[in-house]
C-alpha cells in the first residue's frame, strides 16, 4: 500500500485531552477481524470502551465516529484504497504497550494507521517499521 501524506501536519490526536491515540482505518472484513482480535489479546470490555492487557489499559472506540474528523478527500482516498472501511480509535499511554498491542492486532489485516501526523501508513508498513526500527515512535 502506498504511503499517504497530508498537506499539513496535524497535532497528535488526544482522547479526553490526556492520552495519545491512533486511528485504525480498516477494510471492512479486516475491521471485523480486528474487533474479534481485541477479545483475544486482552480483556476487552466493549461496554466500557476499554481493553486491558497486562499493565496497560487502552481506550477503544469502535463506533466509527472518529471518521467525522476527516476531510472528504481523505475518506475518498480511504475508499479508493480499501473499498468499504470502518475505523477504531485507540487511546494509549506512552511507552511500548501500544507497539506491542499493534504488533499482535495488525498482522494479515488490510488498513491504514493514522497517528495524527503528516503520514498515513498501511498496516504492513507499520509492522515493518516496528521490526526495522525498535525506536520508531507512533507519534512521529
Amino acid at each position: 500500500m502506498p504511503e499517504l501524506t497530508r498537506p499539513k501536519r496535524r497535532p497528535a490526536r488526544k482522547r479526553g485531552g490526556t492520552r495519545p491515540a491512533v486511528v485504525l482505518v480498516s477494510e471492512l472484513e479486516s475491521h471485523l477481524e480486528l474487533i474479534c482480535r481485541l477479545g483475544e489479546v486482552g480483556l476487552y470490555e466493549p461496554e466500557l470502551s476499554r481493553l486491558q492487557r497486562e499493565d496497560c489499559v487502552f481506550d477503544v472506540d469502535v463506533s466509527g465516529e472518529v471518521l467525522a474528523e476527516y476531510k472528504e478527500a481523505e475518506t475518498a482516498q480511504f475508499a479508493q484504497l480499501l473499498g468499504q472501511f470502518q475505523a477504531v480509535l485507540l487511546g494509549y499511554d506512552e511507552g511500548t504497550g501500544a507497539r506491542t498491542l499493534l504488533r499482535d492486532l495488525l498482522p494479515g489485516l488490510e488498513g491504514i494507521l493514522d497517528t495524527g501526523g503528516s503520514t498515513l501508513l498501511g498496516y504492513e508498513e507499520v509492522l515493518i517499521r516496528f521490526h526495522d526500527d525498535p525506536a520508531w515512535d507512533l507519534n512521529t
